[in-house]
């Protein structure tokens, strides 16, 4: 097996990271969420069963109501009262709290099974995506048919990724259903991303702060100040629609208590009061335009890709890209030398993607022939032609068996005879 037809599973798994990312993210999510709620719930619990512990110390064994410090009191000094009423403890009153903390259990428990789900899909999914992954890593070469199986599941993921970025989320579902890949697709994250886009486009902030209140402490770690920026925007429609009173109001409870960290920001705020909407004064012009909601979907999808893990760039664009720069030579944006062949040569498909794109780093170059595609080399010669041009031996033999002996230039137009062409060498 040569090396060519070596299989680099390194390279290949680099590029696969979000597609474990994903499902591991709402698996941590999920935890989380179960564990604040059982934390809570415990430490409700706790103090409740240390108050029902110290009014039970207070009883005297057998004694029904009778609290001890009452003897104790007696022992030391009369003149002591007795305790109060609400000190003492009855068996009833003791049976009765410990139904009523039995019953939170139970509340706990019957949350923690229907929360249960939510971290049984991220499961399923992580499994789902690690075997697809492990398959990949019993494919022994590219020229096997484990390998094109593999690339084919994976082509179909990488469309739908696309598909689900672009917001056509029907023809994504479909052709994950159809590819059978459910699970090696995120439909609801992306799904969820677009409806919450949408209603930032159209001047609605409460579904994405919802997400944040979500996604609190992944937001804080990332530094993000999204959550500040949709406050400011409600702020600023406030003032748009002249509300000053609400405003004012609006900017002290959500907006003050973030000015030790967006001092400049809340400043620039309260001046807008004395703004209006049809301002031309910067930065409030700015402040007050529309396309600010343009600018907070953009932020709102950019924080939940980087809470996710997901590339800013769909992975179908990144995998083109690095392919069309290791394609891309000096000679693809030369009109007069471009190759037939090669995909990034062609200005009307894959050449304008290639156009920003850095050329690949070639030590040994390969010539191919202008008029047939093929590679010159000891197997085929190349041949040059009275005009300068050259072209490979195989390719001018067949253009002269076609026309009687004649070659015509494909690029000048001009005419020579089969016996005009001489071997040029290299060196």
């Amino acid at each position: 097996m040569g090396d060519k037809t070596k299989l680099n599973h390194e390279a290949l798994l680099q590029l696969e990271q979000p597609l474990i990312s994903v499902p591991l993210e709402h698996l941590r999510k999920a935890l989380r969420s179960s564990q604040r709620l059982v934390e809570r719930e415990l430490s409700l619990l706790a103090t409740q069963a240390s108050e029902l512990a110290s009014k039970a110390a207070a009883v005297t064994p057998g004694a029904g109501t009778v609290p001890l410090s009452e003897h104790a009191g007696h022992a030391n000094s009369g003149a002591e009262s007795s305790p109060t009423q609400s000190s003492i403890l009855s068996p009833e009153e003791a049976a009765t709290q410990l139904s009523i903390m039995i019953e939170r259990m139970q509340k706990l428990k019957k949350k923690l099974v229907e929360t249960a789900p939510d971290s049984t899909l991220p499961l399923h999914r992580t499994r789902a995506r690690l075997a697809h992954l492990d398959d990949l890593a019993h494919v022994p070469a590219t020229d096997s048919p484990e390998y094109s199986r593999w690339c084919k599941v994976r082509l179909d993921r990488v469309l739908a990724e696309y598909l689900l970025r672009k917001g056509w989320g029907t023809s994504a579902a479909t052709l994950s259903k159809v590819g059978g890949i459910e699970d090696l697709t995120d439909i609801e994250l992306f799904s969820q991303v677009r409806r919450i886009e949408q209603a930032l486009e159209s001047h609605s902030s409460a579904e994405c702060l919802a997400w944040c209140t979500d996604n609190k402490s992944g937001l804080k770690k990332i530094k993000s100040t999204l959550e500040f920026q949709l406050r400011l925007q409600d702020y600023i429609e406030l003032i748009r629609s002249r509300r000053t009173s609400e405003a004012l109001a609006y900017a002290r409870k959500h907006l003050a208590p973030q000015a030790e960290t967006h001092m400049a920001d809340l400043q620039r705020a309260m001046a807008m009061l004395a703004f209006g909407p049809d301002t031309k004064c910067e930065p409030y012009k700015s402040l007050f335009a529309p396309t600010r909601w343009q600018t907070l979907a953009s932020q709102f999808r950019s924080d939940n890709f980087s809470l996710n893990s997901l590339t800013a760039l769909p992975l179908l664009e990144s995998t083109l890209q690095a392919g069309l720069s290791a394609l891309k030579t000096p000679m693809c944006s030369q009109r007069d030398n471009r190759s037939v062949n090669c995909p990034t040569c062609d200005p009307t498909t894959f050449g304008d993607l290639a156009e920003r794109l850095p050329r690949s780093h070639r030590v040994n170059s390969k010539l191919v022939c202008r008029m047939s595609g093929e590679v010159i080399d000891e197997h085929n010669l190349p041949m040059v032609l009275p005009n300068g041009y050259v072209y490979s031996e195989r390719a001018l033999r067949d253009a002269a068996a076609k026309h009687d002996g004649q070659i015509t230039c494909p690029r000048t137009g001009a005419i020579f005879q089969i016996s005009q062409a001489k071997k040029a060498y290299i060196t």
